[in-house]
């Protein structure tokens, strides 16, 4: 990673200096030619900062870490660049302009804008301030996401009896089984350590299996919702509520002071600006007009909504008494008798939906779909390298057979590595 974002960076370096000698204030004599720059970099380190989020690792981290801050630079090297800038002002303001396309006539505004929020207009030490914020803020976002990966990642609850995880369907059963015996083999392989039930007692090293347990329960979505919707164990949602809403929040992953310097990074940044607030700087580049409106489409929301849920809410206080739970409904207890309502009101449950939705059956099915409506067909190839053996790779193909794209399938979840969203990259 290292050597090779240092030579990506070298090499656009020479390219950004050469066309800021010969930019022409025309579309190919500009903006063709920063396609060229950008695109050895982008498929550089894309895969380098998509790794880290799907396949999370110490050594990847420093390697990270190591170029980050020379990534950032060259960011704002480019953002900052007076004669891109004024070659794409020329541009809109030239007699090229009315023959772009409106998306080329976005393109140039947006590059104009993007450049403007990176800070162009300023000089001097305001400029090095500015700088110097976005490199800390860039090292601090890198700093929260670890925290928030490696708090989900610390903790577990191991249950051992049958009826602390009476209520839970088979599906998150299983679920949990096989995360017991993955994590078991990690320790064994790592140092020998045993796994500990939540009493702290040592777990017997044989292979959990759904019906008889130990049972791993973690923070990571696939295993938090279900637990939260069907364990009848109201101590043991609330354990697990606490600690999904805390992460990252105490101890060696505390993000607290990263937070509130994130946030004093933030104003400075956007005051350096001309805005009052960072909100203002936020919505420059997006449709509401002002942190305002925002409010108002809030609050236009929450009214229109209000009256619906106060009797949703209702209704799930009513169910829980009739079922003989006593006392004020807590956070972790909303979402298991919510559940037990709509099985109730709907007769069915996601366990009888599930065999209906394998994971091979509806890919067929959206891959079906997608030839339908718009004549492509997607085909798995087995040519492209993959940083996990549950991945795989997609080539998509037009009518007459040829490929006109690919991507890869990243479907489970893994929180020792895989951050929370990480799938969408």
């Amino acid at each position: 990673v290292v050597p090779a974002v240092q030579k990506l960076l070298a090499d656009a370096e020479l390219a950004l200096s050469s066309l800021e000698e010969s930019v022409e204030p025309t579309w190919n004599g500009c903006f063709a030619k920063l396609e060229e720059i950008d695109r050895p970099f982008e498929y550089g380190w894309g895969p380098v900062s998509h790794l880290f989020g799907v396949k999370n690792s110490p050594e990847l981290r420093e390697a990270y870490e190591a170029v980050l801050d020379d990534v950032v630079q060259f960011g704002l090297r480019a953002s900052q660049s007076r004669p891109i800038y004024e070659a794409c002002v020329a541009i809109r303001n030239g007699s090229e302009w009315s023959n772009l396309s409106p998306a080329r006539q976005r393109i140039v505004e947006k590059k104009i804008q993007s450049a403007e929020l990176s800070g162009i207009g300023l000089a001097g030490a305001q400029q090095k301030r500015f700088n110097e914020i976005a490199q800390e803020l860039s090292q601090l976002s890198t700093t929260f996401s670890n925290n928030v990966l490696d708090a989900t990642k610390a903790f577990e609850l191991v249950l051992t009896e049958q009826a602390e995880v009476d209520g839970l369907p088979e599906s998150a059963l299983a679920m949990a089984a096989q995360s017991f015996t993955q994590k078991q083999a990690e320790r064994v392989s790592d140092d020998g350590a045993a796994d500990r039930d939540s009493a702290g007692e040592a777990v017997a090293a044989s292979e959990a299996t759904a019906e008889a347990g130990p049972w791993r329960f973690t923070l990571d979505g696939p295993s938090f919702l279900p637990f939260m919707q069907h364990s009848r164990r109201s101590d043991l949602r609330e354990k697990l509520y606490r600690a999904f809403i805390t992460r990252a929040s105490e101890g060696e992953f505390n993000n607290e002071q990263n937070i509130n310097r994130i946030l004093t990074l933030r104003q400075e940044k956007a005051e350096l600006l001309g805005f009052q607030t960072f909100a203002e700087m936020s919505l420059a580049t997006k449709m509401a007009p002002s942190s305002t409106a925002v409010e108002e489409m809030f609050e236009t929301l929450r009214s229109a909504s209000w009256d619906a849920a106060v009797v949703d809410m209702d209704e799930v206080r009513q169910l829980a008494r009739a079922e003989g739970f006593a006392g004020e409904l807590k956070h972790w207890d909303v979402g298991f008798w919510a559940e037990r309502l709509r099985e109730r009101k709907f007769d069915y449950t996601d366990e009888e939906l599930r065999p209906y939705f394998p994971l091979e059956k509806t890919l067929s099915g959206m891959f079906d779909l997608v030839e339908r409506l718009f004549g492509i067909t997607v085909r798995q190839a087995d040519h492209a390298p993959v940083w996990h053996a549950d991945v795989r790779y997609f080539e998509v193909l037009d009518s007459d057979g040829s490929n006109i794209a690919a991507f890869y399938l990243d479907p489970y979840s893994r929180p020792e590595n895989k951050r929370g969203g990480a799938w969408m990259d």
